[in-house]
């Protein structure tokens, strides 16, 4: 409520947040923080992700995740990290930039 006239433009994801929290809480301990919902039902969803190759549910599931503390705020644009943006260049996995971008707006 403090922050419902601002406008947030995050960059994602933050890689020195979680490697800094693996350092403190632990695997688990950083898991629980940062997974948004019930931890059982993200796993679940991220290991039917995994197995079926639908890496593209996975990158929702770490958008959620990343995006758990904005919520209530505006953030109408979300910056991709400039080393995301060149692995998926490199990869020419052009489609994931358009997934993202739906999954964003949505």
């Amino acid at each position: 409520d403090k922050y419902r006239d601002f406008n947030i433009f995050p960059g994602m994801p933050y890689a020195h947040k979680y490697a800094n929290a693996v350092t403190e809480l632990g695997i688990v301990g950083t898991i629980k923080q940062y997974v948004p919902g019930n931890i059982f039902s993200t796993f679940a969803k991220g290991g039917m992700a995994y197995l079926s190759k639908d890496f593209l549910k996975l990158m929702e599931i770490f958008i959620d995740a990343e995006l758990k503390m904005f919520r209530g705020i505006k953030t109408p644009v979300v910056f991709l990290q400039n080393v995301i943006v060149d692995m998926i260049l490199g990869l020419k996995a052009y489609d994931v930039f358009a997934a993202y971008d739906l999954y964003i707006r949505k």
